[in-house]
């Protein structure tokens, strides 16, 4: 995770939205590494609980894991209607996108 990139973004986000990352039930970030999806947690202040994390299972997907990751969220039954999941990728190091779903 590009901290600095990944925690302006989150924190605009958040603040557009009048959310707090209590509010997410399911963090979704693009899956390239695994220190940089424990960073979310370890760094970002979110609970480990709230951040889906795949990489140990499928590696880097690169532009998959995204959509991978919340399909295998939706099979574990991670989410339920009304839920806010927050999905964050980064190109690179040099692009950053988001997204908030409400289920």
């Amino acid at each position: 995770m590009e901290t600095g990139k990944s925690s302006i973004r989150i924190n605009n986000d958040f603040e557009v939205n009048n959310i707090s990352k209590g509010d997410i039930k399911l963090l979704i970030p693009h899956q390239a590494s695994g220190k940089g999806v424990k960073a979310y947690s370890k760094f970002g202040g979110f609970q480990k609980e709230q951040v889906m994390d795949i990489v140990e299972t499928t590696g880097n997907c690169v532009a998959a894991s995204l959509p991978l990751a919340l399909v295998m969220a939706q099979k574990q039954n991670l989410f339920n209607e009304g839920d806010l999941i927050y999905l964050i990728g980064t190109g690179a190091g040099l692009s950053i996108a988001s997204t908030l779903i409400k289920v």
